[in-house]
């Protein structure tokens, strides 16, 4: 793994870079020119450079092809694709149906329908009639959800039925006309679908944002590499709440303590991220929150690893603050 990444990294410097960083190999070699691209990824002015074409309205989405955005306020649903040049075309807009009561989703039975950002697991043809013709099931709860002790489950957007009247409200789902429903669902992939629910409108996001929470990311992946704990940890909000397996929850003290014993062992580390999404997080309290999905390849002498990592942060001040991660 070591000799693609310097592959990659070398790929980057001739076709990318400009003569100096060149020359900077030729008479230090590679690791000196690991050390300035390092330099670069944490700079905020280098990724506005690099971002300046992008659409970033609802963030930066390297595995998603289709946004759908949900205004509970307005019950309105809108879908948008990203297409060839980098932008979003919004391709469908529908009337809803939302929980009877508004706010968001704490705990089983409040009537409310989740703010936030969820992913569409899987589509059921095989549903009670009540529910129309389908039925995309969500991701609700999620894993910042649980780490704030929110439940319930059964988050869907679904159809109408045919033959009987219903309530102009859900239980906490999101529910439209089923001409439209099967509309949406001829229009989108789900697999690669992420869905924006918001209480009001939708507060979208700018090159300032995303490029800050890029210089982040490396920020933090370096100091991960160097077993800098104090940088590290920096980046880790006091809240901090992460729940394992077992559901044991794991604190922001325990889980210095536990960094702080890995990173005394002062190994070597490679650790690759790809595939990054940088997701803004709707919430009731207008914070600048954020879900950060993407590929991590981890790569030690005691311990390797490769899936997805993800993490929930708030941007405080310029710089990311991490709520929870798996």
């Amino acid at each position: 793994m070591l000799n693609k990444v310097i592959f990659i990294l070398m790929f980057y410097v001739v076709t990318v870079f400009s003569n100096p960083l060149v020359d900077l190999y030729r008479t230090k070699g590679i690791s000196a020119v690991e050390d300035e691209i390092n330099k670069a990824l944490q700079d905020v002015g280098y990724w506005k450079k690099a971002l300046s074409d992008e659409d970033l309205r609802f963030g930066y989405m390297s595995n998603f092809d289709y946004v759908l955005v949900s205004h509970k306020s307005d019950f309105n649903l809108e879908v948008f694709k990203k297409n060839g040049s980098k932008k979003y075309d919004k391709i469908f807009n529908s009337k809803i149906l939302v929980g009877q009561a508004s706010g968001d989703k704490q705990v089983e039975g409040d009537l409310k329908t989740p703010v936030g950002v969820y992913e569409l697991v899987r589509k059921n043809t095989n549903v009670d009639s009540f529910y129309g013709p389908l039925a995309l099931v969500t991701s609700y709860p999620n894993l910042f959800d649980m780490s704030l002790g929110k439940n319930g489950h059964g988050i869907w957007i679904h159809g109408v039925p045919e033959t009987t009247q219903r309530d102009n409200f859900t239980q906490g789902c999101i529910a439209m006309e089923n001409e439209s429903l099967l509309k949406l669902d001829g229009l989108i992939d789900f697999q690669k679908s992420v869905l924006l629910i918001n209480e009001n409108e939708f507060t979208q996001t700018n090159v300032d944002d995303i490029s800050s929470i890029f210089a982040s990311i490396y920020a933090w992946q370096n100091s991960w590499k160097l077993n800098d704990l104090n940088t590290y940890i920096s980046f880790y909000d006091s809240s901090f709440l992460r729940i394992k397996q077992g559901g044991v929850k794991e604190d922001y003290n325990s889980f210095k303590r536990y960094k702080s014993i890995i990173f005394s062992k002062n190994e070597r580390k490679q650790i690759v991220f790809s595939d990054i999404n940088i997701i803004p997080y709707p919430n009731m309290n207008k914070k600048k929150l954020f879900k950060i999905e993407m590929q991590q390849d981890y790569w030690a002498p005691s311990f390797q690893s490769s899936g997805k990592k993800t993490l929930y942060v708030e941007l405080k001040n310029g710089k990311m603050s991490i709520l929870t991660e798996s």
